[in-house]
């Protein structure tokens, strides 16, 4: 029986079957005044034209309703064209949507987190906690989240090609050249996809068989054809909105100096949205943070500096963990401010970074475990999984529609302006 469980298709199905279930209930979910009406509801002369699908690549986001935009999102455009195409503006169908790319995005998750172990049931659980996270509501369950959903899937295939090239000789070109195809796609679809970029060179480094000489020459030409990619992306947005990024005049308020100040205060925000995904909220007010309070501002200075320091003792030590480690670093840069955001501290922008995190709960507890004390590790991970599972179903309704959304956000922060945005 339990070889039987073991069986890939039986894995895949699993995780299809689960997030459908956990899931399900947001396809009787209506649109929300949050994005959703500016993208899709009140732009539909943009998306029932299908010669659009060319003009998303020359446009900002928000072109069928505003004049001007530094949100640059061809992607997430041509898949609300292709959605309109088939539902219109039946909001049933954009989630279902939303449910099928995190079913593929958590499938390709445990594909290649079993290339990378060849642990499949530990792969498996580390694709379970990734797909049930309850920081994923706020990109599935919301129609407009699904811009992190298609940049998290890219970001995976990306990395999942990339391991498969090594892995096939003679495939080995179509693998890489399907890598780079897939980090093209998630830049097209946000621009914190360029810091992924950082993974490519990490893992040849941890994975490749070949001696270190060879490995430190090769690369330069292995990321050389993704840093080709990323120069044309940034020539292309800036030809349409005349700045490489374009954010930073709209939201730079603060200077740079004072932006890397507040890097110990955003990073451990996020790890304590990831560790502890308790008062979800679409608004997390800066200035609310406990991490500008002692003890906690300290606290925040220790763990940033810990983690640099526990990443560099498991690169000697693991590089498996070492790879998941920089995955999870790697997806924190983008979330840190230092490039300005609009607003801080958003769930949906964890979406890529918990595929890292969701990986080191199941390995570390592989790698600790004794044989007798294995089917107690076993159990906390099935605990975490039905807990996560519970959480995810239970704040989902709150994105059922604009007054539950808006009424969950004023009762979480109730002196935050944005909690009564567009109420």
């Amino acid at each position: 029986m339990v070889e039987k469980l073991k069986s890939t298709k039986i894995l895949i199905f699993i995780i299809i079957i689960t997030v459908v279930l956990v899931y399900a209930q947001s396809l009787n979910f209506d649109f929300v005044n949050y994005d959703d009406y500016d993208l899709v509801y009140e732009n539909s002369s943009f998306l029932s034209d299908p010669s659009n699908i060319l003009k998303s690549f020359t446009a900002h986001a928000f072109i069928g309703k505003r004049e001007e935009g530094v949100y640059y999102r061809p992607l997430l455009q041509i898949s609300y064209i292709i959605d309109y195409r088939l539902w219109e503006l039946n909001p049933s169908g954009y989630h279902a949507t939303n449910i099928l790319l995190h079913c593929i995005a958590a499938i390709i998750l445990f594909l290649f987190f079993n290339i990378l172990t060849e642990e499949k049931l530990v792969a498996f659980t580390g694709a379970m906690i990734f797909a049930l996270h309850p920081i994923q509501v706020e990109s599935v369950g919301w129609i407009a989240g699904r811009n992190d959903i298609l940049l998290g899937m890219f970001v995976i295939l990306m990395i999942f090609f990339f391991a498969k090239h090594y892995l096939h000789p003679e495939s080995r070109n179509l693998f890489y050249i399907l890598s780079v195809i897939s980090f093209a796609c998630a830049l097209f679809t946000k621009e914190s996809a360029a810091f992924y970029l950082l993974l490519i060179p990490v893992y040849h480094l941890l994975f490749s068989n070949k001696t270190r000489i060879i490995i430190e020459k090769q690369i330069f030409l292995k990321t050389l054809p993704f840093i080709v990619v990323l120069f044309c992306y940034l020539l292309i947005r800036h030809s349409i909105f005349g700045e490489f990024i374009g954010a930073e005049k709209l939201y730079g308020k603060l200077s740079t100096s004072a932006r890397i100040q507040l890097v110990p205060a955003m990073l451990s925000e996020h790890l304590k949205l990831l560790i502890l995904p308790i008062n979800l909220s679409v608004e997390h007010p800066l200035d609310k943070l406990i991490w500008f309070e002692q003890p906690w501002e300290i606290i925040s200075y220790i763990i940033t500096l810990g983690l640099l320091v526990t990443y560099f003792i498991m690169i000697k030590t693991n590089r498996i963990m070492s790879f998941v480690f920089a995955w999870l670093l790697v997806g924190l840069l983008p979330l840190l401010n230092i490039i300005p955001v609009a607003v801080p501290i958003l769930e949906h922008r964890l979406y890529a970074a918990s595929a890292g995190f969701a990986f080191l709960i199941p390995y570390t507890l592989h790698i600790l475990s004794k044989k007798k004390y294995e089917k107690y590790f076993n159990a906390f991970l099935i605990l975490i999984v039905i807990s996560y599972a519970i959480g995810t179903f239970t704040r989902l309704p709150v994105w059922k529609n604009s007054e539950s959304l808006w009424l969950d956000a004023i009762k979480k922060a109730p002196t935050a302006h944005r909690s009564y945005y567009n109420l």
